[in-house]
């Protein structure tokens, strides 16, 4: 089953002369605006390439209209624009599991863009990236047919990363993995909303060779340590009920804050014993949230 996620993602762009402020930028004649695609993670380097595979962007005109969808694989893009005010929307990563609909702002209203993710048997929602809303809304201009400027453009993440290990489990296919109650819209700062959706059946599920660890790896909306995430597990045989935890007790047992940097990857064991089972950080993390795994 589909599920949907809205992005409203607007932004202000800081315009500066060309030659000038980034010299090491080659300005191009036909061109009159550079885009500058910035991502800083939690340092002070741009790692945008790193990070960010893909960018999105759509041009629209004071009234709405449409009138450029780009897509890039670069840290920047030149256009030649008319002299007047634009539009702007931008996202990073929407890929397998993002389908985006472009159309029309008035049809869409406040400058919301439709994401269509966490689909049956998908992987959870794509590694997205926008560019939030700053003081001054989504409006840039173009003063010169001549004078070259950048507008950069910085990103920031809308997801965190979740990498299950599930210890002790005895069917060899591995457990079926559902995530519930993920709200399924995102305003413009980055904030999730709506009633929630499930990811359901999970299908990055791998066993560790020459070990009895599966390893499940999947990526949820950035939320604030207080949500209503449930992750529940069934059997592959035949659907009874694994496990079930909330994400904000797991978070608050473990003393995680997860809002605390930008890339952020929550670690979780689930240990199958003879007694039970039991849910909490795998011994071998010294650090509570890794954005390196």
């Amino acid at each position: 089953m589909k599920k949907q996620i809205v992005i409203i993602v607007s932004m202000v762009m800081l315009l500066v002369g060309c030659v000038k402020n980034y010299p090491s930028v080659e300005c191009d004649p036909d061109t009159n605006v550079l885009f500058q695609f910035i991502y800083k993670g939690d340092g002070e380097e741009n790692i945008i390439s790193q990070r960010i595979k893909k960018i999105n962007f759509d041009l629209y005109d004071l009234d709405g209209e449409l009138l450029q969808t780009i897509e890039t694989s670069s840290d920047s893009h030149a256009l030649k624009l008319a002299i007047g005010e634009y539009n702007l929307l931008a996202w990073g990563n929407a890929n397998a599991e993002t389908k985006l609909r472009i159309g029309n702002q008035k049809q869409t209203r406040d400058n919301k863009v439709y994401l269509e993710s966490g689909h049956e048997g998908g992987l959870g929602m794509d590694s997205l990236y926008h560019v939030p809303k700053r003081e001054g809304g989504t409006r840039i201009s173009v003063t010169s047919n001549t004078d070259q400027k950048i507008e950069v453009l910085e990103f920031k993440p809308l997801h965190i990363q979740v990498i299950l290990f599930i210890k002790g489990y005895s069917d060899p296919q591995g457990p079926l993995i559902n995530i519930c109650n993920v709200p399924p819209i995102c305003d413009c700062d980055g904030l999730f909303q709506g009633e929630g959706v499930t990811y359901s059946s999970l299908t990055h599920i791998e066993s560790i060779i020459g070990s009895d660890y599966y390893v499940a790896l999947f990526n949820l909306p950035r939320l604030p340590n207080e949500n209503d995430i449930q992750i529940k597990g069934f059997s592959r045989k035949d659907d009874s009920d694994l496990f079930s935890f909330s994400f904000a007790q797991f978070l608050k047992d473990e003393k995680l804050d997860i809002t605390s940097r930008q890339e952020v990857t929550v670690p979780i064991l689930i240990e199958f014993q003879s007694v039970g089972i039991e849910v909490g950080l795998p011994g071998w993390e010294s650090e509570s949230v890794n954005p390196d795994i």
